[in-house]
């Protein structure tokens, strides 16, 4: 094989590979903007948004959305619990607040794991 037939055949393979790194490319952008646009739609509900049971709901999914970027999610556990608390009887639901405390418990348990 010649010089020449060698560097056709790897030319060949590199583009047959760029369009896969490219596609990744793409997709690590466009899940990074989908992250930044939650966390940022989020605060902006959290801000509009009066104290209630939907709050709670939103706390849940900001927390969720932390523990999917591996950031430590007890403070909001710890917001949303004081606010499951704070809410009247008729509106607070105690398996919640039990879910909430138990998941809290389980991160202070272990304070050097994930969070």
């Amino acid at each position: 094989m010649s010089r020449n037939s060698k560097v056709k055949v790897a030319s060949a393979e590199t583009l047959n590979l760029r369009p896969a790194i490219v596609r990744m490319g793409f997709v690590l952008a466009i899940l990074t903007a989908l992250t930044a646009f939650a966390v940022r739609a989020g605060a902006q509900t959290m801000a509009l948004m009066p104290q209630g049971p939907r709050k709670v709901g939103i706390l849940g999914l900001k927390a969720k959305i932390l523990a999917a970027q591996g950031k430590d999610r007890a403070p909001v556990l710890r917001e949303q619990l004081a606010l499951v608390k704070s809410l009247p009887a008729t509106q607070r639901n105690p398996e919640t607040q039990q879910k909430l405390e138990k998941e809290l418990a389980a991160l202070e348990a272990a304070p050097h794991a994930q969070r």
